[in-house]
């Protein structure tokens, strides 16, 4: 009897030595990607909803090269691509939100030439092609709930169709 109770007390203060330690128990835990201590967002990445959040009055800068994105996504391709020399293609206003694609590995993260992450969209939310790319930090970007962007894309009457074919590219 006295093992018995001496194991469920061991369990009790494993389970409130682990809530204290991590903050808030794992089930918990926030499942949007957290950015790191540079606020990029990086790793395995695989979360397609996204907003903008740079607060730049001329908008978030989406920029591609002279390739398309098979090229850049080519095993055939040396090294990593060059994307912040490249040039702007478009923008994205402040609070836009936009469907990130997956690469051929199944992530939506493509690291430049300095190790740095950026986003691949497709299409902006109003239904005009982007074809670009966005860095993947937060003070550019921040993940959104799947709800989240349904419920936005509902408000502002966007079309999700151009959503749909998200691996087709």
């Amino acid at each position: 009897m006295f093992k018995r109770l001496s194991r469920i007390w061991s369990l009790i203060l494993l389970v409130l030595g682990l809530f204290l330690f991590c903050g808030q128990p794992p089930i918990l835990a926030n499942s949007l990607p957290q950015p790191d201590e540079t606020g990029d967002f990086s790793g395995n990445l695989n979360h397609l909803y996204w907003q903008v959040v740079d607060p730049d009055p001329n908008g978030l800068n989406c920029r591609m090269g002279e390739f398309s994105i098979k090229q850049v996504w080519s095993l055939d391709n040396p090294g990593y691509p060059e994307i912040g020399s490249w040039p702007p293609v478009t923008t994205l206003q402040t609070d836009e939100i936009f469907q990130a694609q997956r690469t051929y590995a199944g992530f939506v993260v493509t690291f430049d030439e300095n190790l740095n992450p950026w986003i691949f969209i497709k299409n902006k939310s109003d239904g005009m092609p982007a074809n670009c790319f966005v860095r993947a930090n937060n003070a550019f970007v921040q993940p959104i709930a799947e709800s989240e962007f349904k419920q936005t894309a509902s408000v502002n009457n966007l079309d999700t169709d151009i959503f749909n074919d998200i691996d087709d590219l």
